[in-house]
């Protein structure tokens, strides 16, 4: 196990800012957006909140041939690890991971995005593939309670923590992907005596990759 959590620090950082010299490195730039609901638990003192939004994924993919040809270059001690890995997935911070959007439903409006850096690892289970995915998030939500005609600002750093399920779609550039996630934030105030610091959320993506190469230190 814990030669598993190391690999989320070291993978990436292996295949861009490792020593010696440039090479080519085959990847895919992956593109994917879906739509989600996030639950805001205790928003209310009686009840939580749902607001609708959409997922975004912009990131590189490192696969299983690459990870399988690089192998050497990772430390003995996590290749083990590595290799058992189908593909890592690497974001940038300033690309938003989740935006909300509700528009007024007569309930509610609410308006926002979630940053962070969630390095994610998968494991191949013949056609299917299972993820998990840690990390740190920052969100900003303007939240307007259109029956009480109060606003609520949330603004909140959180740890995040997911799981997914994926499935190729006819070839391996069009990805189905379903999954859950859970943050743990800061609490804070909304409507009521209760504090609310756990969001979870359900989605539904649809992924498309684009081969590409980069030059990167290995």
């Amino acid at each position: 196990m814990k030669n598993f959590v190391w690999v989320f620090v070291f993978i990436p950082l292996a295949f861009f800012f490792s020593s010696v010299q440039a090479d080519e490195i085959p990847i895919r730039a992956n593109v994917g957006f879906g739509l989600t609901q996030y639950n805001f638990h205790n928003a209310y003192d009686n009840k939580s909140a749902l607001v609708y939004g959409s997922e975004l994924s912009l990131q590189a993919v490192i696969d299983k041939d690459t990870l399988k040809k690089y192998e050497r270059k990772v430390p003995a001690k996590f290749r083990k690890a590595a290799g058992k890995l189908d593909e890592v997935s690497v974001g940038h911070w300033a690309i938003p991971k989740s935006l909300f959007i509700h528009p007024n439903d007569g309930q509610k409006t609410a308006f926002g995005a979630t940053w962070g850096i969630v390095p994610r690892l998968q494991v191949g289970l013949g056609f299917l593939k299972v993820g998990v995915g840690a990390g740190v998030i920052a969100s900003y939500m303007y939240y307007h309670d259109e029956l009480s005609q109060d606003t609520v600002h949330f603004i909140r750093p959180a740890l995040r923590g997911g799981v997914n399920l994926s499935i190729p779609l006819f070839n391996r550039y069009l990805i189905l992907e379903a999954g859950s996630q859970h943050d743990a934030y800061i609490p804070q105030t909304f409507f009521g005596s209760k504090s609310t610091w756990y969001v979870s959320s359900l989605y539904g993506m649809v992924h498309f990759r684009i081969p590409i190469k980069v030059k990167a230190r290995i």
